[in-house]
């Protein structure tokens, strides 16, 4: 887990590249690590991209080029990545979660 100290060093970089898009989309820090966390753990949910300091706006950014997929709500996984039995049953505890989550914060 990144600290708060690396989190915001990371946000202040990305607030000073915001006038270049297209040149902080292939500089972006936050983008590799997303995309490198989801290589070796195929399927991660938000809250643990936010535990290495990656925004949800990276992630909506990833999605909108369809190099991530959001299969269920808060879960997110590389485009190209395989679909197999064991995917499917690794992704129901992930799904049951996020979807406790959600309703414990609709009644919470």
């Amino acid at each position: 887990m990144r600290s708060q100290a690396d989190c915001d060093k990371t946000s202040a970089y990305l607030g000073l590249c915001r006038g270049n898009l297209t040149e902080v989309a292939a500089t972006n820090p936050q983008r590799r690590r997303a995309l490198d966390l989801l290589k070796v753990r195929r399927m991660l949910r938000l809250k643990d991209f936010i535990a290495e300091c990656i925004c949800p706006e990276t992630l909506a950014r990833l999605v909108r080029e369809e190099a991530v997929i959001r299969p269920a709500r808060g879960l997110y996984q590389l485009a190209d990545a395989p679909t197999d039995a064991s995917h499917v049953l690794a992704e129901i505890p992930l799904q049951i979660e996020a979807e406790e989550a959600s309703l414990s914060g609709a009644f919470g």
